[in-house]
């Protein structure tokens, strides 16, 4: 399967992406990977690849591509709808798609982010054992840096390059969270942090029962909170301590930050909570004004939560080689 760029869209952002670097984290590199780990795990798992092949991340804007290698291509994701020649074609299903058509991706109002995988997942060279781009460290991916026009994509596998157009007639439940209807706060489960107590018992009930909601200042590394200035502090000589993706930071003099998949690896500000693994994927796909409430859990229900996600992934991942 090969991709040529023809076109990126005013605001689009479009990156390799996998499952991150965790295992990096200790040298002070960024984990990154896919904002949303469970859509581009659906669109890997359609086609029979292990979840953490390499997918393209698309946000913000439509992308044209010339298909001039054909394969296989699942797309997942509430950010994004896949047209083949200017056609529909559903997402979470298997499409075959030949050499010498158009592949476009649009944006969608549900969502933030949508994944394109092929078979075998995109061919990029590994750095830190994984193919994930590193925006802020410029390193990983297609170069280090947002595809481009005239850029090429090639899976790691190579197939025979169907005749037509056609999509294999099963599919995926992605069980995909709903989105809450306007004025509806998104429920949004974190865990104490470890300053948690810095707080008085009132402003911590507070972070708990009013209603917050995304603010417009938002990327790959952070989405800030509006509605939280009850959250003031005097933690102004704060050492720096170690954050990872879901921590909820309080600065001084701005607004609450949560920071996400290409966050540093230490922050300087007292960390009030941390969204917990699961939920992480429902703040990378809320709109900006959306509503969120912040619902406290322990760590074995946190771990419990997790725990019953990986064994669906699991059985999915064994339901599809099965097939």
């Amino acid at each position: 399967m090969k991709l040529r760029v023809l076109h990126s869209g005013p605001g689009l952002m479009a990156t390799i992406q996998d499952l991150g670097r965790p295992q990096a984290r200790r040298y002070g590199v960024p984990l990154s990977g896919a904002m949303d780990a469970h859509s581009h795990a659906m669109a890997n798992l359609t086609l029979g690849n292990a979840p953490s092949a390499a997918t393209l991340e698309c946000t913000g804007g439509k992308l044209d591509a010339w298909v001039e290698t054909g394969g296989r291509l699942s797309l997942s994701g509430a950010g994004g709808a896949l047209y083949i020649d200017g056609h529909p074609v559903p997402s979470n299903r298997a499409i075959r798609v030949p050499e010498g058509t158009l592949l476009t991706i649009q944006p969608l109002p549900g969502g933030n982010f949508c994944y394109l995988a092929t078979e075998g997942g995109w061919a990029a060279a590994l750095v830190f054992d994984s193919a994930a781009t590193c925006l802020p460290g410029k390193f990983g991916g297609y170069k280090g840096r947002v595809l481009q026009k005239e850029d090429t994509l090639t899976s790691s596998f190579s197939t025979v390059s169907p005749f037509k157009t056609s999509i294999e007639p099963w599919f995926l439940r992605t069980d995909a969270p709903e989105v809450p209807s306007p004025g509806t706060p998104l429920i949004i489960s974190v865990l104490e942090g470890p300053e948690w107590n810095y707080w008085t018992d009132r402003q911590q009930q507070a972070f708990l029962e009013k209603p917050v909601w995304i603010s417009k200042d938002r990327s790959r590394q952070a989405v800030r909170i509006r509605g939280l200035s009850f959250l003031e502090h005097g933690c102004g000589d704060f050492f720096s301590t170690g954050v990872c993706p879901g921590t909820i930071q309080v600065p001084l003099s701005d607004d609450p930050a949560i920071l996400m998949a290409d966050a540093q690896t230490t922050g300087g500000f007292p960390r009030i909570a941390q969204v917990i693994a699961v939920d992480l994927p429902k703040i990378a796909q809320a709109k900006t004004g959306q509503l969120l409430r912040f619902r406290l859990v322990d760590i074995a229900e946190a771990s419990r939560l997790l725990i019953a996600y990986k064994l669906k992934l699991q059985r999915l991942e064994i339901a599809v080689n099965l097939r």
